[in-house]
């Protein structure tokens, strides 16, 4: 259900695509937030929607849109987004995150992401390593589990472990 302020913001974004206006759509994606985003997304064209991501400086922001859309819609969407391009946005996305987007990904577009983020982060890139193995039917127990397991655990103190123990 859409509240007056997203049919404002989906209004003003249709009628300003239509207008060509891409310095006032630039300023309005780089605003608002990802969630009004996503519902704005919803309702318009495929085409639309990609014109308008190009459009966002943010890779977090990207980001939390793209964990926002419905699993149909984001792989229609990735179909048209670059190896590079996925990559970046990855890397400003929580672990658990990207193991959701990655996961219903094909095999070979899963790897050549991963690989382009170990060039670029080798620590974050150690911790998503075990994600290729992950798919959809995986419970979070086991992603957690292969996240953890790639980081040290935690220093505990003496106290800590006695409290524990007890």
């Amino acid at each position: 259900m859409q509240n007056d302020g997203n049919k404002i913001l989906i209004g003003s974004i249709q009628r300003l695509l239509r207008r060509g206006a891409i310095s006032h759509l630039r300023k309005i994606m780089n605003k608002t937030h990802a969630a009004d985003l996503s519902v704005a997304f919803r309702s318009l064209p495929l085409a639309s929607q990609h014109k308008l991501f190009q459009l966002i400086e943010d890779p977090e922001k990207k980001g939390a849109l793209l964990t926002k859309m419905e699993e149909d819609a984001f792989m229609d969407f990735v179909e048209e987004l670059n190896i590079d391009e996925m990559a970046e946005i990855f890397e400003h996305m929580p672990t658990d995150d990207v193991a959701d987007l990655i996961g219903p990904l094909p095999e070979d577009t899963t790897h050549s992401i991963l690989e382009k983020m170990k060039r670029g982060d080798p620590m974050r890139s150690r911790a998503c390593s075990s994600i290729p193995t992950i798919r959809p039917a995986a419970s979070w127990c086991r992603i957690l589990s292969l996240c953890r397991r790639t980081s040290p655990p935690p220093r505990r103190s003496v106290r800590f472990k006695r409290s524990i123990c007890m």
